[in-house]
């Protein structure tokens, strides 16, 4: 009996042990993260966290601190807590049978001249060297993909070593290429804030304080708006001003830097299979990038770019720009004075003249002469253009497909060189100093970027124009008619088009709002803040959701098809843009049916930050399983806010031009996974590691610089249809906007309604979410509070169900998530109500709705697949008097279930009011919902 009691009190203590051990949260470990793709995702991307920081600095919360192996420059004592990862391996040195070591690795760099670079210091990106020494540290690193535990020990020797910037863009290459890990990359401005953040001390007075809420947010905020005065790069009275939310955004100046990472010349990756179609692309790619400026620019009421060609460089460039980067802490760009001529002004004029002189030779010639003698025709055939691909390899300098580099030297990258050093003394350019053109990072800033462009555009244009308007047999589609093309959007609520209402019909709205970047790790304000945990909140143009709908008959046989979507100005080729191109089965007969702005082949579907990535495929990793996020390249493509041109506050009348074309024979989209290729920006980026997703040129059918009309006018399977595009101006007061328009008080943006009105929606929604009988409640709201969800975590939990059980069983519980993580247990987390945490002085907070009840999803369920409850940021409205206000402002705002009236200083009269809602974020192999849900 004695012995039975001992027996009960150990199965007692252990199931005890048990428990509490199911609720702590689970450790990261090294063996296990390395093991499967996820894992090892989260460790290169962790690498990228606190670049600016030694290795063993903590990261990630804490949880991981890198310890290297002694070999290679680690401490025989570990300074790495017990409860964090992760310990690096030895790697093996196969020339001597022992181990690479710090100083072998030293050693090799120091032998390629890597050491010339200084940590700190910005490159040159356009200076063929970087580009060959970005080469040499991605092949020490990785190799010919060594073992992974390999490249990352050596990856996190050579960091502290090497150039910053030099070691980001080898690293974010690796990442898009090795096979045994994601796709996803963060944010560039995460990694390289200095790029983008000027002047120390402005920054300074711009931080925030926030509150520590309990949703992994942050806890320093920085607001950053281009057209102030201290931010501001051109004075209002300079035309280029009015562009500022397109030159100086963040996410246009990362997609472009990440493009060069994408397509750049490492050896190892530069291969067809790799790269396919890559002359081309980097013609399309700046030619879109031209095409979107020049759009904005008739927004705004300005002319078209003028080329800086030829009969530019022998004069002064008139116009210069100061990008005010640097001051005291940040990568340093010195200002381009007014005046100036291109750097070795005349001597390298007249090279570059001689360069344009042998391309236009060749293009009339139709061919490319190699320096063998040997011939590389330009032409189209068969519905391809073959010859676009070596002249973009030319103009760009490709090193492995470039045709002759005698005779067409290195005139795109050789111009960068020269305007990048415009106006500089000869020994600043010998010290390494340039200008914002000689970084990929932050050329897009500068004006005179897209003058280079339109003139580098222009060779591409000689050449197309000499292949002659496309045949009727080349753009008709037999069978085909469009008989319908429709936009619609929604000025008010931006949630209409997904109800019964589909908005307004034919008309796109922008507005200004405010980006948001930065979280756990951001490398943004390093020299400010001691935090990692920082928010950059930047002004920037954004647009309401819209969607296309469609209507085709089809009077033949069930036919594949690419549909094709632009915007285009009356003046043609210099503003086509292409909003979307997605691959269709007609069948015999009328088919209706829409597609999303969210879907667009242009932009990234969902940007994600440093934080959101590291969180997911950690999470993933420990428990082998598959987050189909990371499995998305999300740094390539243009922002996506802008995926609508500005249009103006009277609106601003253009076309969208809808064209259906067949997939010629053996057409790379015949072959394509279009469900994979359809999570990426391949209109712009190409499918790394597959075929281009459409064997027609890019650009098709506009691409041949002759205008838009003749080719749409008379063709069945084609459609013009006027657009307008409105700008809601901000606004205070009603004098604020427009003659005879009003301003909302509560988005502070002048109301359309006067112009344009909804468009019932023809036809039943495929998801109706039904109405909740509940009827808002006027909730107390307490002082010195801030909103926060509490959470608990249970291991070998067997079923949603047992899950939901668990946390019907806790008064407390609101919500639950259930993921599954092996054959046959699951991870159980319990999300409490939201809860007004007191202890926070400077905020006053509430809820919008007592009552806790959730209506019912889409399709009348309580639960939700691959998904996971998160307490959500919505929006912020500044400077209110009084939380009666900003409680007011959450009644009114649909999204807001949770505001906080936070203060800067307890002495302030007014205050910032956030507003959040309790939403669900994609996550893999999950069930959730909530513990009750009203019919």
């Amino acid at each position: 009996k004695k012995d039975s009691n001992q027996m009960k009190k150990i199965i007692l203590f252990s199931f005890l042990v048990i428990c509490c051990f199911c609720e702590k949260e689970q450790r990261l470990r090294y063996n296990q993260l390395s093991k499967n793709n996820d894992g090892r995702h989260f460790l290169m991307t962790t690498l990228l966290e606190k670049i600016h920081a030694p290795i063993d600095v903590p990261r990630f919360q804490g949880k991981v601190q890198f310890n290297l192996p002694e070999s290679l420059g680690g401490s025989p004592i570990s300074t790495r807590s017990s409860q964090s990862c992760c310990e690096l391996k030895e790697v093996p040195f196969k020339y001597k049978k022992g181990y690479y070591t710090k100083d072998i690795l030293r050693k090799v760099l120091e032998k390629k001249g890597i050491f010339k670079y200084k940590k700190g210091a910005p490159l040159d990106d356009f200076d063929p060297k970087v580009k060959k020494d970005i080469s040499i540290i991605a092949d020490v690193i990785n190799g010919d993909q060594r073992p992974f535990d390999h490249m990352m020990s050596i990856a996190a020797t050579i960091k502290d070593m090497v150039n910053e910037n030099l070691f980001a863009k080898a690293m974010i290459t690796i990442t898009v290429r090795r096979t045994d890990v994601g796709f996803a990359v963060p944010n560039m401005m995460e990694i390289m804030g200095p790029s983008f953040f000027p002047n120390k001390n402005v920054l300074e007075r711009q931080v925030r304080q926030l509150s520590d809420n309990g949703r992994n947010d942050a806890d320093k905020e920085v607001f950053v708006d281009w057209n102030s005065p201290e931010y501001r790069t051109y004075p209002p009275s300079e035309q280029e001003s009015k562009l500022w939310y397109l030159r100086e955004d963040p996410e246009v100046n990362s997609h472009h830097w990440y493009w060069h990472i994408l397509f750049g010349d490492i050896e190892e990756y530069n291969k067809d299979e790799f790269q396919d179609r890559r002359g081309e692309l980097f013609y399309y790619l700046h030619n879109q990038v031209c095409n979107r400026y020049n759009f904005e620019r008739l927004s705004n009421g300005m002319d078209l770019v003028e080329p800086y060609g030829p009969e530019a460089w022998n004069k002064p460039i008139a116009l210069g720009y100061d990008p005010k980067l640097g001051d005291a802490s940040t990568d340093y760009y010195p200002p381009r004075d007014d005046g100036v001529y291109w750097y070795g002004h005349p001597e390298e004029t007249r090279k570059h003249e001689k360069l344009v002189r042998a391309y236009s030779d060749s293009i009339k010639k139709g061919y490319l002469s190699g320096s063998n003698g040997e011939k590389v025709k330009l032409g189209y055939k068969n519905g391809r253009d073959f010859g676009v691909i070596p002249l973009g390899a030319c103009v760009e300098t490709d090193p492995l497909r470039t045709v002759s580099n005698e005779t067409y030297g290195d005139i795109h990258n050789g111009g960068h060189y020269l305007m990048a050093r415009a106006g500089l003394h000869k020994q600043l350019v010998d010290a390494g100093i340039r200008n914002a053109l000689g970084n990929t990072a932050t050329e897009c800033r500068d004006p005179l970027l897209y003058r280079w462009h339109a003139y580098i555009d222009g060779i591409f244009g000689e050449y197309k124009l000499t292949l002659g308007p496309y045949k009727d047999e080349d753009l008709d589609f037999p069978g085909i008619e469009l008989q319908e093309a429709s936009v619609y959007s929604a000025a008010k609520d931006e949630n209409a088009i997904f109800g019964n209402i589909l908005g307004e019909k034919d008309n796109l709205f922008t507005h200004m709002d405010f980006g948001d970047v930065g979280f756990y790790g951001a490398d943004i304000l390093y020299n400010i803040s001691n935090s990692d945990r920082v928010r950059i909140m930047y002004k920037r143009l954004n647009h309401s959701p819209f969607i296309y709908r469609f209507k085709v008959k089809n009077s033949g046989p069930s036919a594949k098809a690419l549909v094709r979507v632009f915007l285009a100005d009356e003046r043609g080729t210099p503003t086509t843009i292409e909003m979307d191109k997605f691959f269709w089965n007609f069948k015999s007969g009328t088919t209706e049916f829409e597609r999303s702005s969210d879907e667009s082949s242009s932009v990234p579907r969902k940007a994600q930050g440093l934080y959101e990535i590291q969180e997911a495929s950690s999470y993933s990793g420990s428990n082998n399983l598959v987050d189909t996020g990371i499995r998305e390249y999300t740094g390539c493509g243009w922002a996506k806010h802008l995926l609508v041109p500005r249009g103006n506050p009277e609106g601003f009348k253009t076309n969208l031009l809808v064209v259906i074309s067949p997939l010629l024979k053996d057409d790379a989209a015949e072959t394509t996974d279009w469900k994979t290729v359809s999570t990426l920006t391949h209109s712009l980026c190409g499918a790394p590691g597959a075929k281009f997703p459409d064997s027609r040129p890019m650009g098709y059918p506009f691409d041949r610089y002759r205008g838009w009309k003749d080719i749409i006018n008379g063709r069945s399977n084609m459609k013009r249809v006027g657009i307008t595009i409105y700008h809601q101006q901000d606004c205070k007061w009603n004098k604020d906007c427009p003659r005879g328009r009003t301003c909302n008080m509560e988005s502070k943006r002048c109301n359309i309604d006067d112009v344009v009105s909804a468009t019932p929606r023809p036809r039943r929604p495929k998801e109706t979410p039904r109405n909740s009988p509940i009827t808002l409640e006027d909730c107390p709201y307490k002082a010195e509070t801030a909103p926060k969800v509490n959470t608990k975590t249970f291991n070998r939990v067997k079923s949603s169900f047992d899950c939901e059980t668990t946390c019907r069983k806790k008064s407390d519980c609101a919500y639950f998530e259930w993921q599954k993580v092996n054959g046959r247990n699951g991870r159980c987390t319990i999300y409490e109500h939201v809860i007004l945490e007191p202890g926070h002085l400077k905020s006053v907070s509430g809820l919008k709705n007592c009552d806790r009840f959730q209506e019912l999803f889409d399709y009348d369920t309580c639960t939700l697949r691959d998904k996971k409850p998160v307490l959500k940021y919505v929006t912020t409205w500044r400077s209110l008097p009084s939380a009666d206000q900003c409680k007011q402002r959450c009644d009114g705002e649909k999204k807001c279930q949770v505001w906080e009236w936070q203060k800067f200083r307890l002495s302030d009269g007014e205050g910032d009011c956030h507003a959040y809602t309790m939403d669900f974020r994609t996550s893999a192999n999950s069930m959730s919902g909530p513990v009750e849900c009203r019919v």
